[in-house]
């Protein structure tokens, strides 16, 4: 069985009420929002064998919560030059970030994070030379 729950303008609120409550210093009951997504996630385990966040790809404070409650991190790239720069830069960002949510307390545990080629077409050589550039750096799990 497969459940699907879109998000909703509660988490809308939660990207806008997070920066208002660290600026007034305030601690919500459920705990610091990289703590959040994990403890509601909780709840609800025992129901799931897997549960997907699609995340955009963006550093706001529910993609900071969902990469500490996951166990695994699934990265998509698309083989193009400019894309691959861009994923380089963002995970770069995304380092410095996650080295203040550790020292705040925050998870980061994953049993594993690969890389997803996505939109490869095959017979686009530039392509390809990138997705080989992929593997070369990755090695064929990535």
């Amino acid at each position: 069985m497969v459940s699907i729950y879109p998000g909703n303008l509660e988490l809308m609120e939660f990207e806008h009420e997070t920066p208002q409550a660290l600026a007034l210093g305030q601690r919500p009951a459920g705990g610091m929002f990289f703590q959040r997504v994990g403890r509601a996630l909780a709840d609800v385990e025992s129901d799931y064998d897997v549960v997907v966040i699609d995340c955009p790809p963006q550093l706001g404070y529910l993609t900071l919560g969902a990469v500490c409650a996951a166990t695994a991190l699934l990265i998509t790239i698309h083989p193009q030059m400019v894309d691959v720069a861009s994923m380089s830069q963002f995970l770069l960002m995304a380092s410095d970030l996650m080295a203040v949510v550790r020292k705040a307390g925050g998870d980061l545990q994953h049993d594993f994070i690969r890389y997803v080629i996505t939109r490869h077409e095959p017979h686009d050589g530039p392509q390809s030379q990138i997705v080989a550039l992929l593997r070369g750096l990755f090695g064929e799990e990535s």
